[in-house]
């Protein structure tokens, strides 16, 4: 079995940053101690700001469970929060 990665990439309205974050830090908590999770978190990227969630798994059938207690917090988040949809990147070692 390989190691899955997820990662969600948020393009952030600058003026929604702060609650982007508290979002997301809201997110990771709530995953804490799902089956199979490895590592979650919350991070930027350096040259354009925007921010993303990484998360480690033992397997996608892992993370396809997370999803629903990840999910379960979307109602939270506002859409004026970000200029443009997620991005997801879905990795499997090759």
């Amino acid at each position: 079995m390989s190691e899955f990665v997820a990662v969600a990439i948020h393009h952030v309205d600058p003026r929604y940053e702060d609650e982007m974050l508290e979002f997301m830090r809201r997110v990771v908590k709530a995953t804490e101690g799902d089956h199979g999770l490895i590592s979650f978190k919350t991070c930027r990227e350096l040259t354009t700001g925007v921010l993303a969630g990484y998360s480690r798994w033992n397997s996608r059938s892992d993370f396809e469970a997370g999803l629903s207690t990840i999910t379960s917090l979307s109602p939270e988040r506002k859409p004026e929060w970000t200029v443009k949809p997620d991005d997801i990147l879905l990795l499997e070692e090759v």
